[in-house]
């Protein structure tokens, strides 16, 4: 036997284990990251990837990610309460009952990979491609609109025109007694 003629073999057999072993990690869900580094495994190193996850991947780890959500869920029943009433005013089914199949099926992997994120109707979304003015001016007016605080968190956050009237306009409401938090990436901000 030759290698032309093995190498046909494996490669069915690479593809048959990728196949595989991403449609186990989209079906049972965990952490996203950790989800999209396994997939990567198997596509980088198919045999090896494949072996790794069936002998490192916890087959436990669904049962104790459902009893750390209970354990949570009996430190703060207050607050799990008001969650879960947001989760079901917000419940995609409600809102995306006359969606397509396909925006369906993506709500229910959505739901399926992150149930204690699941996705939200009633979101909007501004997109400001090349419109840096724009940005800056209409993030500093939701900043000066805050009543009680601002959660900010920024890759690249230059001492320019914009990042001066964002800090500005975030120590004016610091000092009007609203709670102000930057965040920002040290290696974005070294350009």
């Amino acid at each position: 036997m030759t290698w032309s003629s093995v190498w046909p073999y494996l490669l069915a057999l690479d593809l048959v284990l990728i196949g595989v072993g991403v449609f186990y990690v989209l079906f049972h869900p965990r952490e996203p990251r950790a989800m999209l580094a396994w997939i990567m495994t198997f596509i980088a190193l198919p045999l090896l990837g494949t072996g790794l996850f069936f002998l490192l991947s916890d087959p436990s780890l669904n049962r104790r990610r459902r009893r750390l959500i209970r354990f949570r869920k009996r430190l703060n029943p207050a607050l799990w309460k008001k969650l879960r009433a947001l989760h079901e005013k917000n419940a995609p089914t409600q809102h995306f009952a006359e969606a397509s199949k396909d925006l369906q099926k993506f709500i229910a992997l959505a739901t399926r990979i992150s149930p204690l994120q699941p996705p939200t109707a009633n979101n909007t979304v501004t997109l400001y491609h090349h419109r840096a003015k724009a940005l800056a001016e209409r993030l500093r007016e939701a900043i000066l609109a805050a009543e009680q605080h601002v959660h900010l968190e920024y890759f690249i956050f230059r001492a320019d025109d914009y990042g001066n009237a964002i800090a500005d306009a975030l120590m004016q409401r610091a000092r009007a007694g609203v709670q102000c938090r930057l965040l920002i990436d040290h290696i974005g901000c070294l350009h």
